[in-house]
């Protein structure tokens, strides 16, 4: 997939999942690299940045084996941009079709 596609829509993806279920990088890294092709070099800055702009909490949880693990969670404001991204993409998603002639909804 091209990186500029994936860089634009990372974001929501990680807001997405975060949202369905308490995620670790792990299981982050897991999820898109099937899809999007990721590793965790490029989900761990983007999880930092996420926290940073109070989109994401993160708690550690003990870990059956060595150090606790990080588990993140969607904000309140994180669950707001996300439906504000979403809506944004389903537009542009929506736009693009038209122009390609794949208009079906």
């Amino acid at each position: 997939m091209n990186s500029q596609y994936k860089k634009g829509i990372l974001e929501v993806c990680i807001l997405a999942l975060i949202k369905k279920e308490y995620q670790t990088t792990y299981q982050l890294t897991k999820a898109l690299k099937g899809s999007l092709e990721v590793t965790e070099n490029t989900v761990y800055p983007m999880l930092r940045r996420l926290v940073q702009k109070g989109f994401l909490v993160v708690n550690r949880e003990n870990s059956e084996m060595g150090a606790p693990k990080k588990v993140y969670a969607v904000t309140e404001d994180g669950i707001s941009h996300l439906q504000k991204e979403h809506n944004e993409w389903k537009q542009f998603s929506k736009e693009i079709n038209t122009i390609l002639g794949e208009d079906h909804e």
